[in-house]
């Protein structure tokens, strides 16, 4: 009975830490934020549209330290910090991105991945839907909609989303192994498909798909 109590008392004390952690992590992580949100206040729609999410700019190793540390920290320095951190962060994209891509083409350096190339499509492992990335200037941009103390985003390239890829890039006519996300949006080619069950479309009527829609087609509907 005594043992019961206390394993109770010891669940408690551990879920109530928990939420604390939870709490705690919440609201560093907006602080950063609305110290971010000026930084952005001060740029145009067009470079803000370049700059990394609060969330992806938390993730960061050295932010993400002292978020979840014990003392307490109002960040005083982060402001003046911000492009520094900035430019880390995208590079941590940049870097993850290659990685991922590198592991699944079995090449041995990351580094001599190209994320220009059109092939160069990920899925984001994070968010609680399926979202494709193409290229670097959409994995910079991307904001995750995974969970929001998700520590770190997470990227795949799954075998299905490769085959998908290339298939789509030899239907332009162009070789998956050179051509660019701009030479495939500088063609300017729409796929016909013929009409679907309701269930995949919602219609029967004829479709026409840009490229990125026809990968996103074949890969969530690999009928």
């Amino acid at each position: 009975m005594k043992e019961g109590i206390l394993a109770v008392m010891d669940a408690n004390r551990e879920e109530s830490r928990r939420t604390d952690l939870q709490r705690r992590h919440f609201g560093r992580c907006k602080t950063v934020r609305s110290i971010y949100d000026v930084y952005k206040a001060r740029r145009t729609p067009l470079e803000c549209r370049l700059l990394p999410f609060s969330m992806t700019l938390c993730s960061l190793p050295e932010l993400k330290e002292r978020i979840e540390a014990d003392a307490e920290d109002p960040f005083p320095d982060i402001e003046d910090r911000l492009p520094d951190l900035i430019v880390a962060c995208e590079e941590m994209v940049r870097r993850e991105a290659q990685i991922t891509l590198a592991k699944a083409r079995r090449v041995e350096s990351y580094e001599t991945i190209d994320l220009n190339l059109a092939t160069s499509v990920l899925r984001c492992g994070t968010c609680t839907y399926t979202k494709l990335l193409f290229g670097s200037v959409e994995q910079r941009q991307h904001e995750c909609h995974g969970l929001y103390l998700q520590s770190k985003l997470r990227y795949d390239y799954p075998p299905l989303l490769s085959k998908s890829v290339e298939e789509v890039i030899r239907l332009a006519c162009l070789n998956p192994a050179t051509a660019t996300i701009e030479d495939m949006d500088r063609e300017m080619v729409y796929f016909h498909c013929r009409p679907h069950p309701l269930h995949l479309t919602r219609d029967r009527s004829t479709n026409f798909y840009s490229w990125r829609s026809y990968v996103r087609l074949f890969y969530l509907n690999p009928w």
